[in-house]
Protein backbone atom coordinates (compact mmCIF):
# COMPACT_ATOMS: atom_id res chain seq x y z
CA UNK A 1 0.00 0.00 0.00
CA UNK A 2 1.23 3.20 -1.09
CA UNK A 3 0.89 6.72 0.75
CA UNK A 4 2.25 9.84 -0.57
CA UNK A 5 5.13 7.83 -2.16
CA UNK A 6 5.89 5.83 0.48
CA UNK A 7 4.74 1.99 0.84
CA UNK A 8 3.16 1.63 4.18
CA UNK A 9 3.59 -2.25 6.14
CA UNK A 10 2.23 -3.58 9.13
CA UNK A 11 1.39 -1.08 12.11
CA UNK A 12 1.11 1.98 9.47
CA UNK A 13 -1.40 0.47 6.77
CA UNK A 14 -3.26 -1.06 9.83
CA UNK A 15 -3.30 2.78 11.30
CA UNK A 16 -4.22 4.09 7.89
CA UNK A 17 -7.00 1.67 7.11
CA UNK A 18 -8.65 1.99 10.83
CA UNK A 19 -8.52 5.95 10.24
CA UNK A 20 -10.34 5.67 6.62
CA UNK A 21 -13.03 3.43 7.99
CA UNK A 22 -12.86 5.80 11.19
CA UNK A 23 -13.99 9.02 8.68
CA UNK A 24 -16.13 6.97 6.36
CA UNK A 25 -18.03 5.72 9.36
CA UNK A 26 -18.47 9.04 10.85
CA UNK A 27 -19.32 10.65 7.57
CA UNK A 28 -22.53 8.04 7.44
CA UNK A 29 -23.11 8.57 10.75
CA UNK A 30 -23.89 12.36 10.35
CA UNK A 31 -25.04 11.82 6.93
CA UNK A 32 -28.10 9.94 8.39
CA UNK A 33 -28.77 11.66 11.07
CA UNK A 34 -29.00 15.15 8.64
CA UNK A 35 -31.00 13.48 6.45
CA UNK A 36 -33.60 12.85 9.20
CA UNK A 37 -33.19 10.16 11.60
CA UNK A 38 -34.88 10.58 14.56
CA UNK A 39 -34.33 8.63 17.35
CA UNK A 40 -37.36 9.28 19.23
CA UNK A 41 -39.66 9.19 16.29
CA UNK A 42 -42.06 6.53 16.21
CA UNK A 43 -43.27 6.69 12.23
CA UNK A 44 -42.23 3.19 10.99
CA UNK A 45 -41.57 3.90 7.21
CA UNK A 46 -38.35 2.16 4.84
CA UNK A 47 -36.53 5.55 5.18
CA UNK A 48 -36.76 6.16 8.42
CA UNK A 49 -35.64 2.32 8.81
CA UNK A 50 -32.94 2.61 6.70
CA UNK A 51 -31.59 5.58 8.11
CA UNK A 52 -32.15 3.82 11.39
CA UNK A 53 -29.93 0.72 10.47
CA UNK A 54 -27.23 3.18 8.35
CA UNK A 55 -26.60 5.21 11.89
CA UNK A 56 -26.54 2.08 14.01
CA UNK A 57 -24.29 0.19 11.66
CA UNK A 58 -22.25 3.62 11.55
CA UNK A 59 -22.31 4.10 14.75
CA UNK A 60 -20.75 1.12 15.74
CA UNK A 61 -17.61 1.18 12.85
CA UNK A 62 -16.61 4.42 14.78
CA UNK A 63 -16.23 2.75 18.71
CA UNK A 64 -14.98 -0.69 16.40
CA UNK A 65 -12.34 1.77 15.06
CA UNK A 66 -11.61 3.64 17.73
CA UNK A 67 -10.73 0.79 19.56
CA UNK A 68 -8.65 -0.76 16.93
CA UNK A 69 -6.49 2.22 16.60
CA UNK A 70 -5.57 2.63 20.09
CA UNK A 71 -5.32 -1.16 20.29
CA UNK A 72 -2.39 -0.92 17.23
CA UNK A 73 -0.88 1.95 18.77
CA UNK A 74 -0.42 0.16 22.30
CA UNK A 75 0.93 -3.07 20.48
CA UNK A 76 3.08 -0.30 18.04
CA UNK A 77 4.89 0.83 21.41
CA UNK A 78 5.11 -1.69 23.05
CA UNK A 79 6.84 -3.58 19.81
CA UNK A 80 9.05 -0.82 19.28
CA UNK A 81 10.10 -0.99 23.07
CA UNK A 82 10.99 -4.43 23.14
CA UNK A 83 12.48 -4.32 20.00
CA UNK A 84 15.02 -1.45 20.91
CA UNK A 85 15.46 -3.31 24.16
CA UNK A 86 16.55 -6.27 23.09
CA UNK A 87 20.37 -4.98 21.87
CA UNK A 88 20.67 -7.05 18.68
CA UNK A 89 22.14 -6.19 16.28
CA UNK A 90 20.80 -4.36 12.97
CA UNK A 91 20.30 -6.53 9.64
CA UNK A 92 23.02 -4.42 7.82
CA UNK A 93 25.69 -2.22 10.02
CA UNK A 94 27.62 0.77 8.56
CA UNK A 95 31.32 -0.91 9.19
CA UNK A 96 33.88 1.99 9.33
CA UNK A 97 37.12 0.36 7.49
CA UNK A 98 34.50 -1.49 4.67
CA UNK A 99 36.62 -2.24 1.71
CA UNK A 100 33.69 -1.48 -0.35
CA UNK A 101 33.71 2.00 -0.70
CA UNK A 102 31.61 2.71 -3.70
CA UNK A 103 28.50 0.67 -2.72
CA UNK A 104 28.33 -1.35 -5.97
CA UNK A 105 29.85 -4.82 -4.30
CA UNK A 106 33.10 -5.25 -5.72
CA UNK A 107 36.06 -4.39 -4.04
CA UNK A 108 38.80 -1.02 -5.07
CA UNK A 109 41.25 -2.09 -7.54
Amino acid sequence: MKLFGHTLEGFAKAIVILVAVFLVSTGLCGLSLGLGYNFMSSSNTPWNNFLGVMALCSGFAIVLSVAGIVLVLIIWLISAAVRNSSGKAKDNPQKLFDSDQNGDGKKPQ
